[in-house]
């Protein structure tokens, strides 16, 4: 099994930041890939094709891959994405291409030769779908080309946002790296956040309001209105995911430490990127990353201290699990990875024997200490069992099956199926 890190690269979101992240964790396992026509789309055929044709690939980023998060045998998807508040991301497009003119693109042509106004007033009347609703669109329906249909679309692209393993919002950029490396601690546990900003737009030394202000005054009042309405969905998408930020931001632990911690080393970062360029010596590059974890490896750090990993495999139901979480089926992901990851902490019942709140009701330190609540259950040590749920007592089932003893009661309920009868023989 292949973890793989996708970093879903929407145009002007701090992607090139998350790149250099990504490449001096990954080195030659990150791979950059974007097909020559900015309209075509990576599909998840092709994803996988280049995959297998780089084995040692660990991360993958690109503009032209789109949600839902793939599904395929072999691999296990974990998803990066960026978003920004979208006036902000079209004054940057503007001041992209004014720096950086692309020969033949029309956008870019339009860019060189008009004012801030003028190029939006045009991008409004002409191109819409690029400034209408991008971020909900991609996340939703994962085109190009196209605008949204109505607020379902806001709904879908929020399930999705929520299940993104990697959530980052450009105007909480910092606070979007330690939650998001917090996320993913388990399953890339040496990936390091800290890096200098690249490939920053000007004006981005000024705070968020300001740059929206000075783009206002550049368009006429038809114009900025219209804008505004067509950017309402992202703005709330973009509401939301700063929430959600906050929430696993907070998740973190001792989240202003961190960030006290990761500002400081980023400007030294900075600091030392402006003496070196200005020395003309060449920039040094950060140690190689280590070497990819066993597979064995990866399953201990997904499943962290668990003795008896197939335990986990059986008493987890997945068909339960997206039955009764269809945000998590309408997102496309991996289930077991869900509660992982997120589900356990949301208190998301695993199995239909196995109720969260009333397992910590009964292991008050379980909670406590930010346990998953399924893992502490399989770890317990026989005789020290909570009951999993009111209609299964652990301590009955040993007395009625002797042989439970020496395992979990729930595990060797699942595993033995006996005819109803007597407490815990569902």
């Amino acid at each position: 099994m292949r973890f793989v890190l996708l970093h879903y690269h929407i145009l002007k979101n701090a992607g090139s930041t998350v790149e250099e992240i990504l490449y001096q964790n990954f080195r030659d396992r990150l791979l950059r890939y974007d097909i020559p026509n900015r309209d075509e789309e990576v599909t998840q055929a092709h994803l996988v094709s280049l995959l297998e044709e780089h084995p040692g690939v660990s991360a993958f980023s690109s503009h032209q891959i789109y949600y839902p998060v793939p599904q395929a045998p072999g691999f296990l998807f974990f998803s990066l994405c960026f978003l920004r508040d979208p006036l902000d991301r079209i004054r940057s497009i503007y001041d992209y291409f004014r720096d950086k003119p692309s020969e033949g693109d029309p956008i870019s042509e339009l860019a060189a030769r008009a004012g801030l106004g003028e190029f939006t007033g045009h991008l409004v009347r002409e191109y819409p779908w690029m400034v209408n609703d991008v971020q909900v669109n991609m996340l939703s329906n994962g085109v190009v080309n196209d605008q949204p249909k109505g607020l379902e679309d806001l709904e879908r692209a929020t399930e999705r946002m929520l299940a993104t393993s990697f959530l980052g919002v450009v105007d909480c950029f910092n606070k979007s790296l330690i939650a998001g490396q917090h996320s993913l601690r388990t399953v890339f546990p040496n990936l390091d956040c800290g890096q200098a900003p690249v490939n920053v737009s000007g004006g981005m030394g000024s705070p968020v309001a300001a740059r929206i202000e000075k783009f206002r005054a550049a368009c006429d009042t038809s114009t900025w209105s219209e804008l505004v309405r067509m950017n309402q969905m992202d703005q709330e998408l973009l509401k939301r995911a700063r929430a959600e930020i906050d929430r696993r931001f907070q998740q973190a632990g001792d989240g202003e430490k961190k960030l006290y911690a990761l500002s400081h080393r980023i400007q030294q970062l900075e600091t030392h990127r402006a003496a070196t360029e200005g020395s003309g010596s060449p920039p040094q590059d950060s140690p190689a990353p280590p070497e990819p974890l066993t597979l064995l490896e990866k399953a201990r750090r997904l499943t962290p201290a668990i003795p008896h990993l197939r335990a986990l495999g059986h008493v987890f139901d997945a068909e339960f699990y997206l039955a009764h979480n269809p945000d998590v089926k309408a997102a496309g992901a991996n289930p077991l990875v869900h509660y992982l990851l997120h589900g356990a902490k949301e208190d998301r019942k695993p199995h239909p024997l196995f109720e969260p709140n009333y397992y910590f009701n009964q292991c008050p330190e379980a909670r406590a200490a930010g346990a998953n609540p399924l893992i502490h259950f399989l770890e317990s040590k026989p005789g020290e069992w909570c009951n999993p749920h009111m209609l299964f007592d652990c301590a009955a089932y040993v007395r009625a099956h002797a042989d439970a003893a020496r395992t979990n009661p729930l595990l060797h309920h699942l595993l033995n199926p006996r005819p109803q009868g007597g407490h815990g023989d569902l």
